[in-house]
């Protein structure tokens, strides 16, 4: 395939050797695979994040090969160890596996915290699966959340769980009738320190593999709370 792909490049462009520059390398899926290719690839990113996966996932392995690999298992299995040895004894009394977050923004009508979700998918196969089911009554502080089944795509009273509060940059309030909370307004907010989270949903593994869902109950909340002051501390 390779060597069908440099005759293709040899027609097209008179050689088969290509350099490849990816502006927005994000992640560095693209010059992951351009490498497997053999073209020389110029990957540029601003965020340090993102730049820093493409360098350990490319430059970092092929420079270093296996002993990275081996020096990458040695030291995660120390971080990993030396954090349960300080989270243990906090959660000791829940059976969570993973607590499942949404960031919020005040909204700019009502000042409640409005949940930034892209959608309300917990797990799907197809069109069913788990999904949390948020709800905005006019008495309440902040949204509440129940678990649901979702059989072909339908949910309880009509509930959209495709579209959430978010997209595109963009949100809309639930406790405002779904009015619009601009882009610009959610980077404010975030820039001034003021955006939060809210738990909505707390895995389970199960004993024969995979993960259960239930909602957050108040040994959970009494926990990250303790975790929270430990950090602080």
């Amino acid at each position: 395939m390779l060597e069908s792909l440099r005759h293709l490049l040899k027609y097209a462009w008179g050689k088969p050797e290509l350099t490849v520059l990816n502006p927005f390398a994000g992640g560095g899926s693209i010059p992951f695979e351009r490498s497997r290719y053999g073209f020389e690839i110029h990957a540029v990113e601003l965020n340090p994040v993102a730049c820093s996966i493409p360098r350990g996932t490319l430059d970092h392995s092929f420079a270093f090969g296996k002993s990275l690999e081996d020096d990458v298992r040695k030291y995660g299995n120390c971080l990993v160890d030396q954090l349960q040895k300080q989270l243990r004894p906090l959660f000791s009394s829940v059976d969570a596996e993973a607590y499942i977050w949404a960031r919020t923004v005040a909204c700019p009508y009502t000042a409640k915290p409005v949940p930034l979700a892209p959608n309300w998918w917990l797990v799907r196969s197809g069109a069913s699966g788990k999904a949390v089911l948020p709800s905005f009554e006019e008495d309440y502080s902040r949204a509440r959340f129940r678990l649901v089944e979702i059989e072909e795509g339908f949910g309880p009273d009509a509930f959209d769980l495709v579209h959430g509060t978010v997209r595109r940059g963009r949100s809309r309030s639930p406790w405002a009738n779904d009015q619009a909370i601009e882009g610009d307004c959610i980077k404010a907010e975030a820039q001034a320190g003021r955006m939060a989270s809210q738990m909505y949903c707390v895995a389970v593994k199960k004993s024969r593999g995979g993960f259960g869902y239930r909602p957050p109950n108040d040994d959970d909340m009494e926990a990250i709370e303790q975790a929270e002051e430990e950090l602080a501390r």
